[in-house]
């Protein structure tokens, strides 16, 4: 069940950040069939590439402020009481955001 969630979040980012990309591979795949499409394709594959960077950057320099949102969030049943930590992550990622 994890993998699948996984993979749907990983998806969801995909479309998220990358939907002219996948929108294009789309068309064209539909209009052209997928061998036609090997332009739009690997925009799309430099697009995934380029967001999976970002993450893997976000973790890495967020991985303190990640941690304390979690360890807050499976110790207190509101949300309210981790809003602090979450606010250090959202800053945490804007900052990483801004520098790349």
């Amino acid at each position: 069940m994890d993998q699948v969630l996984a993979v749907m979040n990983r998806f969801d980012q995909i479309v998220e950040n990358c939907s002219k990309e996948l929108r294009d591979y789309n068309e064209c795949t539909l209009s052209l069939g997928a061998d036609h499409c090997e332009g739009q394709k690997e925009k799309l594959i430099i697009c995934q590439r380029r967001m999976e960077m970002q993450v893997q950057k976000i973790r890495s320099a967020c991985i303190i402020e990640n941690d304390e949102y979690h360890r807050c969030m499976a110790q207190n049943s509101s949300n309210e009481s981790c809003f602090d930590a979450l606010k250090k992550l959202l800053t945490c990622t804007e900052n990483v955001v801004k520098s790349s």
